[in-house]
């Protein structure tokens, strides 16, 4: 029985059981209480197997990209897959085809799968992953796949970050499911999370979450999966309008400095990194994290610290690449690279992955 023919039969049955309390004689108010929460859990819960099983996603860039992975990953024949996480800074910093070219005239097989999601926090991105992973078959036998997670401050620190931009949309009412809701929070309270969306924090995401979790106004923006286009991660651009480059002397004079001073919030191994480990496993070869270069010193010297506390290999821009980019034309605005930056920081990616022998040849 499908979710279609489930949900209404389910829902009239708990009709029929709400309606039938007043006939039970000396039940107390709690017992209806209960029965009417049990009935709006489960009619929750039936709906929620319908939306999966049609697979209905919203129409956001997030559901964009699980269809680009989704026909990358199903297709892939190389010997290796490079999956590649992060927010908007990847997403202008890393040209996948230019990536893929530089890997390849150093001799590897590879798919590069760009799921770079601008403006997308870690828990929008654990969704995002979810909602791929569960439409991917196995990783063929014999094949290698690496996922590259990124390290940038304006994500690490804040697990909501982009939660104030983005309130009572559907991508936030997509992303911010029960479970995501309870480890967000537990981030920002007890992990060392920065709390940024305001006062009000807990009641947002608790109300989003009650929104998702009961599958509240679904029909307005759920739409099939064959309705979303499927598009990269990567966007071109040359630079904003208005913005005047700076120059880099700051980052490159911090990236000559020891980062002894900068804290790596818990959150980020205890809750994001166990999860995503848990969520690709068995799918991916090998674990590894970057950090995309910025025209301001703060995300050099976060990338620097982090590099020097994780366990697993990390790529973090030096010198050498910061004074390459030392070009207003390198330059979207202060924070993301033009689509020049981009070819020159994939090259110079492509070789820092090769000397980390992350791809097998």
């Amino acid at each position: 029985m499908d979710g279609a023919t489930l949900a209404p039969i389910l829902g009239c049955l708990l009709l029929v059981v709400i309606a039938s309390t007043r006939g039970w004689p000396g039940r107390r108010a709690i017992g209806v209480l209960g029965v009417f929460v049990a009935s709006t859990v489960l009619t929750a819960a039936a709906m929620g197997a319908f939306i999966r099983s049609r697979r209905l996603l919203p129409k956001t860039l997030a559901s964009e990209l699980v269809n680009y992975g989704l026909l990358q990953l199903a297709n892939a024949t190389e010997k290796n897959v490079l999956v590649l996480d992060g927010g908007s800074y990847p997403a202008r910093g890393i040209d996948e085809r230019v990536l893929a070219k530089e890997l390849a005239a150093r001799g590897y097989s590879v798919r590069v799968v760009h799921l770079g999601l601008s403006a997308g926090n870690h828990l929008e991105r654990y969704t995002m992953y979810e909602d791929l992973l569960s439409r991917v078959p196995a990783i063929a036998p014999g094949r290698r796949t690496i996922f590259l997670a990124e390290a940038h401050i304006g994500y690490d620190m804040s697990p909501f970050a982009q939660l104030e931009r983005n309130r009572d949309t559907a991508r936030t009412y997509h992303y911010v499911t029960p479970t995501n809701a309870w480890y967000g929070l537990r981030s920002v309270f007890f992990g060392g999370g920065d709390r940024i969306a305001g006062r009000d924090l807990a009641w947002t995401v608790a109300r989003h979450a009650m929104i998702n979790g009961f599958q509240v106004g679904t029909a307005s923006y759920l739409f099939p999966d064959t309705e979303v286009r499927p598009h990269s991660g990567h966007i071109f651009g040359t630079h904003v309008v208005g913005f005047r480059f700076a120059g880099l002397a700051e980052p490159l004079k911090i990236a000559q400095e020891s980062p002894d001073q900068v804290v790596i919030p818990r959150w980020l191994w205890d809750v994001r990194e166990r999860r995503l480990r848990a969520l690709w496993d068995g799918r991916v070869s090998a674990w590894a994290y970057y950090g995309v270069p910025s025209a301001t010193p703060i995300p050099t010297q976060f990338i620097r610290k982090f590099c020097t506390v994780t366990k697993e290999p990390c790529i973090a821009p030096d010198v050498a690449l910061l004074r390459s980019l030392d070009h207003a034309e390198d330059w979207y605005d202060i924070g993301h690279m033009s689509s020049r930056g981009a070819a020159l920081y994939s090259a110079w990616l492509a070789a820092r992955i090769d000397q980390a022998g992350l791809l097998r040849k």
